[in-house]
């Protein structure tokens, strides 16, 4: 017969009651003295319950183990998608020159490390320049505005008096990231793309 956590509570139960009926029934406010047999009934029962209490810590044991190794393969998981994702919007970088200047165009970017008061925006060959505070930005530029073209796959900025500089710019982050390269190839600066979820992909 199969040993289950019911059979062995009722196993322990009627030994218990067995030893008491047999041993412990007072007569005349006497117990009958302990036997051989009671000795050996006595220590069937705590070997039982050591049993039953170390097959309660294996199993405590074993549970920890999988939950453990559950959690463990879930993380891992999760970031073998987060991995795939980031690969997944690295595939999405624009290659023609239209694509980059529609890109370019179609939102309010904000200047890395001055997020909350910085905003430029793209627009029929003219950047503009919005200086906010706390995320809030003006519906107008501050005065002068700079004009960029494209050529050669590089974007060539002149922001006046013969400051001109040119760029090779550079998409991630499903287009909502732009990093601008100077001919050394150092990065020079960045622009995020206004609400959208550039965060995480930092």
């Amino acid at each position: 017969m199969k040993l289950t956590k019911t059979t062995l509570k009722e196993w322990f139960f009627y030994k218990f009651v067995f030893i008491i009926s047999e041993y412990f029934i007072p007569f005349q406010a006497h117990f009958f003295p302990f036997n051989e047999f009671f000795i050996n009934e006595f220590k069937e029962v705590m070997f039982l319950c050591g049993v039953i209490n170390k097959t309660i810590k294996t199993l405590k044991s074993e549970i920890m183990k999988i939950v453990s190794k559950s959690i463990f393969t879930l993380l891992t998981a999760a970031t073998l998608l987060l991995f795939i994702s980031c690969e997944s919007n690295e595939e999405a970088i624009p290659e023609t020159i239209e694509t980059k200047t529609e890109l370019l165009e179609s939102g309010e970017w904000l200047l890395k490390g001055f997020e909350d008061r910085v905003m430029y925006t793209f627009v029929n060959g003219e950047r503009a320049t919005y200086y906010g505070e706390n995320d809030i930005f003006p519906n107008e530029p501050i005065p002068g505005k700079h004009a960029y073209s494209f050529q050669d796959d590089k974007i060539t900025i002149d922001l006046n008096f013969g400051n001109i500089y040119t760029y090779e710019i550079k998409f991630s982050c499903d287009n909502n990231i732009i990093q601008f390269y100077n001919d050394k190839g150092e990065l020079n600066s960045a622009l995020y793309r206004k609400g959208s979820n550039y965060q995480q992909c930092l």
